[in-house]
């Protein structure tokens, strides 16, 4: 478990790098509606897809190991809504199988599995709000040995 908290340490700085290096503006936004960091008064609506999905191998490469950060505009303050919940979908693209849920959780990680060997698993995650779920998503994939 140690690696998923590095990853998600990781996965923070780099959200945050990011953060720090975009101007406050509301992503699409004109500059007419651009709001400072930590402004509230500018609301989003639903929140954006979340940030740095990364899927690693557990000590078992059979079962994965995900982990992401909440979405841009959540970080920058643009949004005060808190996020309630992430829903994580998955599809096998060596069987071609269509999307599933697999679970929905307030947490930003946590592991799924077992997978067959050689298969590659594709992963999608997207965030709910108070105003509803985010319309774009995290996308990584995953290879079993």
């Amino acid at each position: 478990m140690e690696s998923v908290s590095w990853w998600r340490r990781t996965a923070a700085v780099l959200a945050i790098f990011a953060a720090v290096s975009a101007p406050g503006v509301v992503s699409g936004a004109s500059p007419a509606v651009a709001a400072p960091i930590g402004d509230c008064s500018v609301r989003s609506g639903t929140p954006g897809a979340p940030t740095s999905l990364h899927a690693l191998p557990d000590s078992d490469p059979r079962y994965s190991l995900l982990s992401w950060g909440p979405p841009l505009n959540t970080i920058l303050g643009l949004d005060c809504r808190p996020i309630l919940e992430y829903a994580i979908w998955f599809q096998d693209l060596t069987e071609g199988t269509g999307w599933a849920l697999a679970w929905t959780s307030p947490n930003t990680g946590g592991g799924i599995g077992p997978w067959p060997n050689g298969h590659t698993i594709q992963f999608a995650v997207h965030a709910r709000n108070t105003s509803g779920w985010s319309a774009s998503y995290a996308f990584t994939t995953y290879t079993v040995p």
